[in-house]
């Protein structure tokens, strides 16, 4: 449990460096495109995982996970590890 408890923690820290990486690019550019489908990776591997989580997709194509819905899923994750 605690392997995916640090999988998780992984991917919630890929996802918000890669979403910091975005701000201050030129949109269109090949760094925009290649930043924003490296935040979407880390999105979609979290949302894989954690099917209670919502989202949206900006008209950047860009998948933004829901601030609540994210915080709710790592208590969650927290809570299960702390039952073991």
């Amino acid at each position: 449990m605690l392997e995916a408890k640090n999988a998780f923690d992984n991917n919630v820290t890929k996802y918000d460096e890669a979403k910091r990486g975005i701000e201050g690019l030129t949109e269109g550019t090949t760094e925009y495109i290649n930043a924003v489908r490296e935040a979407n990776d880390a999105a979609l591997e979290l949302i894989k995982n954690n099917h209670d989580l919502k989202y949206s997709v900006d008209d950047n194509g860009l998948i933004n996970i829901d601030k609540k819905s994210l915080e709710s899923a790592q208590k969650e994750n927290a809570e299960k590890l702390l039952q073991l």
